[in-house]
């Protein structure tokens, strides 16, 4: 297991196309060999006027993986709601608990609107304005 840091712009790094051919170039290994690249760790460096995406792999053999299993949960639509204020971490957290348990979660945010939004990354991407 080998971790491995590359710095990408946004344009390699957010360009589906391109992405996978970029990743495997720039990290020397055969697209069908019996390694995967699995992504640990990706984060956005917008200190200087060029943004840079860092981005940490795990290079794993394919013999030693192991399959995960997935989690069934259960059908909450015409269960008792719950309110959460915010989706930060710790509410996204508290909806997935409570449908464990077996409620209907309600997540509300007061961020900015997702046209809003959107705007936002297009700038960050395109013009690298934060």
């Amino acid at each position: 297991m080998q971790v491995k840091e590359l710095i990408l712009t946004p344009e390699e790094a957010f360009d589906e196309v391109h992405f996978l051919n970029t990743l495997y170039h720039k990290l020397s290994i055969p697209q069908d060999g019996d390694l995967v690249v699995q992504p640990v760790k990706r984060s956005i460096d917008a200190r200087g006027r060029e943004i840079k995406v860092r981005m940490q792999y795990e290079v794993l053999n394919k013999k030693n993986l192991i399959p995960l299993r997935g989690k069934d949960y259960p059908t909450v639509h015409n269960k008792k709601p719950v309110i959460i204020i915010g989706s930060g971490p710790a509410g996204l957290f508290a909806a997935l608990r409570l449908i464990e348990l077996n409620y209907k979660p309600i997540v509300l945010e007061r961020g900015k609107d997702v046209q809003a939004r959107r705007r936002d990354l297009a700038a960050i991407n395109k013009d690298h304005v934060v």
